[in-house]
């Protein structure tokens, strides 16, 4: 008997939550929390979606009866519709409402409401359905919105298959997405707008270039453009970018490249940080001499990290401009035979499967300027004092486990320049050795994310545009040889940025692993360079006299 009891008060007890899920029970009993007003039961993360997406109709319904006139109705509404922690079918259901109210201005007060919406809407369901409704509605003026929804990169979906792509693809049909991005990046910014409106047209063109980056990755079909389109005004973006297809032979694919292209540009006006303005066309005009001479073979594919290594090699290695790719590789295969190297085991599990860090893995995707830039920053990590000063700085790493410490490789004439630094007070020169220096910036304080994360500041950028390579150390140990080479958020740094990059890892007491890193054109490229061996290492490997 007692049992049977249990089981039936069990019984009531579930019955009793499953009517307080549905809100009623039996038709006698009503949870608490619907008697609440409609505003309450939105946002009462106790009741079922359902039921908070039903009070948004109660709550139309409750303004129109209560508000003085419709314009504070549709504001009541249009509330809960911004608020963000508001499950989806509830705020999907208060757009739905407002569309279908037309009274009073009420279409146009929408439409805007869901432009402002659009650029800044974290969830990427409800961004996709605006998306939808301003193709479905011939709302072509939601380019610029959709495409800065388009530019967040979700992995899990192909860009193609997004709604915000689909989107774009219905509301201009008689052109490639890609065109259409384009042409909302290369449309300059009206005169006269308010800061603010000002503000989201250039957002609206960033974004745009960065879906190109993904779906134009090799640009291809953004040179096809530039040279399609006759140049417009003078907008200095565009202007820009124009000079770099025509002088460099290539153009930035990502918005950091494309920040980076306007560093190099700066040749006029006040220069906040980092060289002169005279210097940056000094050195613009050193890049482009020996460029005029390369073959199309040694041209193609070239990419905005390439400069630097073609100024530097006509100046030092000027018989390196005369090879072919295939030649530059077999001379960096020699270089590379029969060094130490480190295989890297630990962290992310793709690590396991992926090709091995050799250049014959990557040699088939590697462009003649990737070839160049390799040998360049070989060079470099073995010039004397170079491998002393990185050692130096892998040791200050290694105390502080705040963050990961890194900064820049550059050629000895553009180091020589204290002024250009004095304003960088996170930056620690190291005097240049033999034709270079590599140069520390510690993340700030606020960028620092633990032990295992490398954040860059944005003085490393500022202070240094014709850096050779980006580095960073791997010195959570001073004999760290699992972590020997470049981890998942070290790929998305290449792809971003677009540099060529080193990670130095401690395998020993003076000696560190390099490994070189790169984005190329079908992903990422990896190369062990070896051990770099500092004084402290030699001697250490020596032993005592």
């Amino acid at each position: 008997m007692r049992t049977d009891a249990r089981r039936r008060v069990g019984g009531l007890v579930a019955a009793l939550l499953v009517g307080a899920a549905g809100g009623v029970l039996g038709g006698c009993f009503r949870h608490p929390s619907l008697d609440q007003p409609p505003a309450a039961r939105i946002r009462d993360t106790k009741l079922p979606v359902p039921a908070r997406a039903q009070a948004v109709d109660d709550l139309w319904a409750e303004a129109l009866a209560s508000a003085p006139d419709r314009v504070v109705a549709r504001e009541i509404v249009k509330r809960e519709v911004w608020h963000t922690a508001n499950p989806q079918p509830a705020r999907i259901r208060g757009i739905e409402i407002l569309l279908a109210d037309e009274q009073d201005g009420g279409s146009a007060d929408t439409r805007r409401m869901l432009w402002l919406m659009l650029p800044i809407e974290p969830d990427d369901v409800v961004a996709a359905r605006v998306a939808t409704i301003a193709a479905e509605r011939a709302w072509a003026e939601f380019d610029g919105p959709i495409a800065r929804v388009l530019a967040r990169h979700r992995p899990a979906v192909a860009d193609t298959d997004r709604a915000e792509h689909k989107a774009l693809a219905a509301l201009f049909p008689d052109q490639p997405v890609t065109r259409t991005l384009f042409r909302i990046f290369s449309t300059p910014t009206p005169e006269g707008l308010d800061p603010q409106e000002h503000r989201r047209q250039e957002q609206a063109r960033s974004a745009a270039w960065e879906a190109l980056a993904r779906l134009d990755p090799d640009g291809a079909a953004r040179l096809e453009y530039l040279r399609a389109d006759a140049p417009a005004g003078n907008d200095p973006l565009v202007r820009d970018v124009r000079t770099a297809a025509t002088e460099l032979g290539t153009i930035p694919l990502t918005v950091s490249e494309l920040d980076w292209l306007r560093q190099l540009r700066s040749f006029d006006g006040p220069i906040a940080a980092g060289p002169s303005a005279a210097r940056r066309r000094d050195w613009w005009q050193a890049v482009t001499a020996p460029l005029a001479r390369l073959s199309p073979e040694q041209r193609a594919g070239l990419r905005l990290r390439d400069m630097e290594a073609v100024r530097w090699a006509a100046q030092q290695r000027p018989s390196w401009l005369g090879m072919s790719r295939q030649e530059l590789l077999a001379e960096a295969q020699t270089r590379l035979r029969g060094r130490q190297t480190h295989v890297r085991t630990g962290g992310e599990a793709s690590v396991a499967s992926r090709a091995p860090d050799r250049l014959e893995s990557f040699a088939g995707q590697m462009s003649w300027g990737d070839a160049l830039g390799l040998l360049a920053v070989d060079e470099a990590l073995h010039a004397p004092g170079v491998a002393d000063a990185l050692w130096a700085q892998a040791l200050r790493d290694a105390k502080d486990t705040s963050t990961e410490y890194g900064g820049v490789v550059e050629a000895a004439d553009l180091t020589d320049r204290p002024a250009d630094r004095a304003s960088a007070a996170t930056a620690a020169a190291t005097p240049a050795a033999d034709g270079f220096a590599v140069t520390l910036f510690e993340p700030r304080p606020a960028s620092r994310q633990g032990d295992r994360v490398f954040v860059a500041p944005s003085d490393m950028f500022a202070l240094a545009p014709h850096a050779l390579a980006h580095y960073h150390f791997h010195a959570q140990k001073l004999v760290n040889r699992d972590f020997a080479g470049p981890g998942e958020g070290d790929t998305q740094y290449a792809r971003t940025h677009g540099r060529h990059n080193v990670v130095l890892t401690p395998v020993g007491p003076g000696v560190m692993n390099a490994d070189y890193y790169t984005w190329g054109g079908r992903g990422v490229i990896r190369i062990d360079l070896g051990e770099v061996v500092s004084a402290a290492g030699a001697a250490a490997r020596a032993g005592p006299r």
